[in-house]
């Protein structure tokens, strides 16, 4: 069973066991609205948490400014923040090799369990209010690893989900690198659409419109979404100011935390694909040559240099972000 949340009105709460796993409630979160759209809708806290007011004093000659001048303006000493964790799930298979999208069944591997368990203990004692996930196995299975020892609820939501792919989903990088689309969506995705999917930019508004429903619920809280690269890179462009068409200059590493502070003077990005490690620093080894044993047709691979006119083929090592 599973209890929904909708427009801020939860059914009665039950149990639900995610995955035959213990101690791990879920709440599936679906069409969360803008905090626009009204005062207290989107997803409910477990108790409501009124924000408090903030009040500037009026500057004693005008008393109906609120105050931007010089020293006689007196600032609220309470900061109202949230902190707002955007996680990545885990490796998994598909990583580096095909894009997986929305495909059912697409679980952690063992390095992407080490991954969350690392992840878990990182975070420590930090005071998670809430966390939040995508409802794909890659995702919840990353949160998972968190909010378990917690003894969390672990609420999903759609909206987080990965970028809808179209007929690119499933699909083999290498053969998209050939796609008349591809430089498209590296350089020009405010303009793109993914063939029958969505475009980058509903994407991010999506995204950013959860975002901002979630932390209308938590005004002095630190929750964590756990979500995808190309999510989490959009939600960040767009808090930071970055056009979308500059986002893929940003690298959102698998477990990697970003980390934004929603503070009265707008978000600071305080963390950024946070790992725990420098190991994603090092130089990646130099190709290895091709063998030579079973091409001895290809033009410089038995060593000597190739005439000229010719092209020596090398293998093709390197990989995808």
């Amino acid at each position: 069973m599973q209890r929904r949340v909708i427009a801020g009105q939860p059914s009665p709460p039950s149990p639900l066991s995610l995955s035959g796993r213990r101690g791990v409630g879920c709440v599936l979160v679906r069409n969360l609205p803008s905090p626009r759209e009204g005062e207290g809708q989107g997803v409910r806290a477990e108790a409501d948490v009124a924000p408090a007011l903030h009040t500037v004093a009026a500057h004693p000659r005008n008393p109906t400014t609120c105050g931007i001048m010089h020293t006689n303006v007196v600032v609220c000493k309470e900061k109202r923040v949230t902190l707002l964790l955007l996680i990545r799930h885990g490796t998994n298979d598909w990583v580096h090799g095909r894009l997986a999208g929305w495909t059912p069944g697409v679980h952690l591997n063992e390095e992407g369990r080490l991954q969350a368990a690392r992840l878990s203990e990182r975070l420590g004692d930090l005071p998670i209010a809430a966390i939040y996930s995508s409802p794909l196995d890659r995702c919840v299975e990353t949160a998972t690893a968190v909010a378990q020892p917690r003894g969390m609820a672990l609420r999903l939501v759609d909206q987080v989900g990965e970028v809808r792919y179209g007929e690119w989903q499933g699909a083999e990088l290498k053969n998209l690198y050939t796609h008349e689309l591809w430089l498209g969506v590296q350089f020009y995705p405010s303009g793109t659409r993914f063939p029958n999917g969505e475009s980058l930019g509903e994407a991010q508004m999506r995204v950013v419109q959860a975002i901002d429903g979630l932390r209308a619920q938590h005004p002095t809280q630190i929750i964590a979404v756990f979500s995808h690269a190309d999510l989490i890179k959009l939600a960040l462009a767009y808090y930071i100011g970055m056009h979308i068409d500059l986002f893929q200059r940003l690298t959102i590493n698998p477990c990697s935390l970003s980390a934004l502070a929603f503070e009265r003077m707008g978000p600071r990005l305080i963390a950024f694909n946070d790992t725990g490690s420098l190991e994603h620093l090092r130089p990646h080894p130099d190709p290895q040559p091709a063998d030579t044993s079973a091409s001895p047709d290809i033009p410089g691979a038995d060593g000597t240099p190739p005439t000229e006119g010719a092209v020596a083929i090398l293998p093709d090592t390197e990989k995808p972000e």
